[in-house]
């Protein structure tokens, strides 16, 4: 049995154009708020084991939508995650935080509530297969048999198809996606339809160090899109600023 296994078998399904959440995180597909990112953090291989011993299908629906169970593993020390962690608290939880957060409300929030059944949120990815950073990683074409023009244009489109279906099925109110300075663009296409004209909005959130980072804020349909900088990776990278990027959405965006 190849190392790949659970990987191979759901790239197939997306090359077939297929249902596949392969690369979300999953958590509570009913809720309110989704977040997207843009791919999986980390490598094929430990992607491969954590969907095998930690991520749960839920076998009473069509689309076999993930959760994950309670989970101890390496990934709880993700900075993207433990950040996400705390916007979840302050968007869907109410939290108030100052400069100094509790590191094991974030671990326990992070291993047993982010991306359960039970969470207030969904998470999905752009991309299905893990990768360290935004970089092309020869591994993915060598190992499991995708080239980089078929997995940015045909396996893309594909899965892009499956996230419109999603959203008109289970209408979120609001999916913020976390993009860094190229991607933006293709979380539109990701959700939205070419054939509808499609409004922007945008507005300015100033970190500490008085650097203007974009929002773009999108109303189609019956959910909004909130692009915003990434959690991390050159973009969002201090505490201060996810604390105060995520009051500043709530206030602006998600109780209004």
């Amino acid at each position: 049995m190849s190392e790949y296994d659970y990987l191979l078998k759901e790239l197939e399904k997306i090359k077939n154009g297929e249902d596949s959440f392969l690369g979300c995180d999953g958590g509570n597909i009913n809720a309110k708020i989704w977040f997207c990112g843009i791919e999986f953090g980390g490598t094929p291989e430990e992607m491969n084991t954590y969907y095998k011993d930690y991520i749960i299908p839920n076998i009473n629906d069509e689309n076999k939508i993930p959760y994950r169970k309670k989970y101890t593993g390496k990934f709880l020390q993700s900075p993207f995650d433990r950040y996400l962690t705390i916007m979840y608290l302050i968007l869907l939880k109410g939290y108030n935080f100052d400069k100094n957060v509790d590191s094991n409300l974030i671990s326990n929030v992070l291993k047993s509530e982010l991306y359960n059944k039970d969470s207030e949120s969904f998470k999905l990815n752009l991309f299905p297969i893990a990768k360290k950073n935004v970089s092309w990683n020869k591994k993915i074409e060598e190992e499991l048999k995708v080239d980089r023009n078929e997995y940015y244009s045909t396996l893309f489109n594909k899965r892009a198809k499956f996230f419109k279906k999603i959203i008109s099925r289970f209408t979120p109110e609001t999916i913020i996606c976390f993009s860094t300075k190229n991607y933006s663009d293709l979380f539109i296409k990701a959700f939205l339809s070419k054939k509808n004209k499609i409004e922007f909005q945008y507005d300015i959130f100033i970190d500490r160090n008085n650097k203007e980072h974009f929002i773009k804020i999108i109303h189609y349909k019956k959910t909004k899109y909130i692009i915003m900088p990434f959690l991390g990776m050159g973009n969002l990278t201090n505490l201060e600023d996810v604390i105060n990027i995520s009051e500043f959405i709530k206030e602006n965006y998600i109780n209004s």
